[in-house]
């Protein structure tokens, strides 16, 4: 064993030992210095058994360290081996379907159209379902909105507002912050491209100058 005993206290010889096998390398000079000193002191304050049990709790403490490091480190191996591994299985498959698609190239012409037909069209269907589904209306408490509708006196069926009634309601209503009416019509669209057929709306509103009512929250529908 190699070091220093330093002095006159010498470390217990096993003990010593095992901190220089776990322990070992270019730093144990350094640290067999360090304890030996360390030693010495508590040898000088506490006596020689204190001293002793305390070198021994040193290289308990190395040994355990040591050991979990070796856990550790092996654990690490083997999550490497497996990343490894997997890394490899996956360069294997990628030569083999590429060797696969390069003798029949009409079938990886088919495959490959057909994915990026799929991809597009679950891309579409996304953005349609966003946009009419999951995307909020552009309105600042878009979850109060309601739409209203009469229903006649011997049917059950919704049909459109009648304009006396609408402007009774808005006059009148005080469950809702506003009412407006609107109908929905076909317009046509020109400018400097091609003239064009759209949908169209025309909105009834109370007038700015005239404040809203105070809404009661938390309506949803409602039928007339």
């Amino acid at each position: 064993m190699d070091g220093p005993e330093r002095s006159g206290v010498a470390p217990p010889r096993v003990a010593r030992w095992i901190i220089s096998r776990v322990a070992g390398g270019d730093r144990w000079p350094e640290l067999d210095a360090e304890l030996v000193e360390m030693l010495t002191d508590r040898h000088e304050r506490d006596g020689a058994r204190a001293s002793r049990l305390w070198y021994w709790r040193q290289a308990v403490g190395f040994l355990l360290r040591g050991a979990a490091a070796r856990r550790v480190a092996r654990a690490d191996e083997g999550r490497e081996a497996v990343m490894r591994g997997w890394f490899e299985d996956l360069g294997r498959d990628l030569r083999v379907t590429l060797r696969g698609l390069k003798k029949r190239p009409t079938f990886a012409a088919v495959a490959v159209a057909t994915l990026a037909l799929g991809i597009g069209a679950n891309a579409a269907i996304f953005t349609l379902v966003s946009a009419h589904f999951l995307a909020p209306l552009p309105y600042e408490r878009p979850d109060e909105l309601v739409l209203l509708w009469e229903t006649g006196r011997n049917s059950t069926e919704n049909t459109t507002v009648a304009p006396g009634n609408y402007f009774h309601w808005r006059e009148t209503a005080s469950s809702f912050t506003d009412i407006a009416a609107y109908n929905v019509s076909m317009a046509t669209l020109s400018g400097d491209a091609v003239a064009e057929r759209v949908t169209a709306s025309v909105v009834c509103s109370r007038p700015a100058s005239s404040p809203p009512r105070t809404a009661a929250p938390h309506i949803r529908d409602g039928t007339s």
